[in-house]
């Protein structure tokens, strides 16, 4: 675990000194991080963000703290980051342009919860 931390540390680390992040970022910034070539510090602070956030949202509706997403048991980062691009790149239409200015955390969360809306879920 230790060694996770210190490695997470020195990538951050690392990141930083090659881009520069903007605290609180919208959703059209982590898109556009998203949208980085594989394997560069822009694409693994893409993968890192939208797997703490799925972890965080499951953990969070497990424990009862949160009926905010709906999300499937066993889904993953890699999941939401094809759902979260999907969605992003059909922002003309109008109920959707308002993601890519809004908050990252709440861009992808319209996200999800397009792809997997909690009254569909609550109704079965």
């Amino acid at each position: 675990m230790i060694r996770l931390v210190v490695s997470l540390a020195f990538v951050m680390a690392g990141f930083n000194a090659h881009a520069e992040i903007k605290v609180p970022f919208s959703g059209k910034y982590l898109f556009d991080l998203c949208m980085s070539k594989s394997d560069t510090l822009e694409d693994l602070f893409c993968n890192l963000y939208i797997s703490g956030f799925v972890h965080g949202a499951m953990i969070a509706a497990a424990n009862g703290k949160s009926d905010a997403l709906c999300l499937p048991e066993g889904f993953t980062g890699d999941e939401a980051r094809a759902i979260f691009l999907r969605t992003m790149r059909h922002l003309e239409e109008p109920k959707l342009s308002f993601l890519m200015g809004a908050r990252a955390d709440l861009s992808l969360a319209g996200a999800l919860h397009l792809a997997f809306p909690c009254d569909a879920k609550k109704s079965n």
